[in-house]
């Protein structure tokens, strides 16, 4: 597999918080161009900082990220934070919309604060492809609705859409399926990889409902790659 297959590669990675020794200690990880994986683990066993430090929310300590051939542990903060907005969208597991904004309003966010972002969309305008988006994740009749008035499911969609918008070469999914009934779950999930691949974007989801797993190209288990957790349950 060459570098440019790529999107993400992790290796030699450690992270404390404190003196107790490290959370994560991640000999290698790699995501595919395109590929749509399943992260599982219970919950301690550092999904939410290995998001951190994939994002570069957190500065790495020791080891390597590279995001799309980009060294992150090389970057300042606003550089990650750059990268990040380029790059990435993101789904929250409480979807982190602004309630006061319209559906259209949320969707447009990451275009409307990245240039770079905002420059790899293929349709006539903006709102042409919230639209489109809006259509394909079946809220195209709620785009000039109050994020705040809408049901869990709703907003959802909506997360999802914003995530999608710009053509993200990441997608990170962090629980987000965790509120809704079994039917509900597969259905979306459906409908979010239907448009990563048309975007050719790859899919980290991170969860612990194993459930899902049928549903993706690969399943990983943190435990298998975090020699941290082993050393704990030793």
């Amino acid at each position: 597999m060459t570098s440019s297959d790529l999107v993400l590669s992790v290796s030699h990675l450690h992270h404390s918080y404190d003196a107790r020794g490290p959370v994560l200690d991640i000999h290698d990880f790699q995501l595919k161009r395109g590929e749509l994986l399943f992260l599982h683990g219970p919950s301690g066993s550092g999904k939410t900082t290995l998001l951190s430090l994939i994002t570069g929310i957190l500065p790495i300590q020791k080891g390597h990220v590279r995001l799309l051939g980009q060294s992150v542990e090389k970057l300042s903060s606003s550089q990650r934070d750059r990268l990040r907005a380029m790059h990435m969208g993101y789904i929250f597991q409480v979807f982190n919309l602004l309630p006061f904004l319209t559906v259209r309003e949320n969707i447009l966010l990451p275009v409307r604060m990245n240039k770079a972002r905002a420059e790899k969309i293929y349709s006539f305008s903006f709102d042409e492809e919230a639209h489109r988006l809006a259509e394909k994740l079946s809220i195209s009749h709620l785009l000039d609705s109050r994020a705040g008035e809408l049901s869990v499911g709703q907003q959802q969609r909506v997360a999802a859409a914003r995530a999608l918008i710009g053509n993200p070469d990441l997608l990170i999914a962090d629980e987000p399926t965790s509120a809704l009934d079994s039917d509900a779950r597969e259905s979306f999930l459906r409908t979010l990889f239907e448009q990563a691949r048309e975007q050719n974007s790859s899919v980290l989801f991170v969860s612990h409902d194993r459930s899902l797993m049928p549903l993706f190209d690969r399943a990983l288990a943190l435990g298998e790659i975090n020699r941290a957790m082993a050393r704990v349950e030793a």
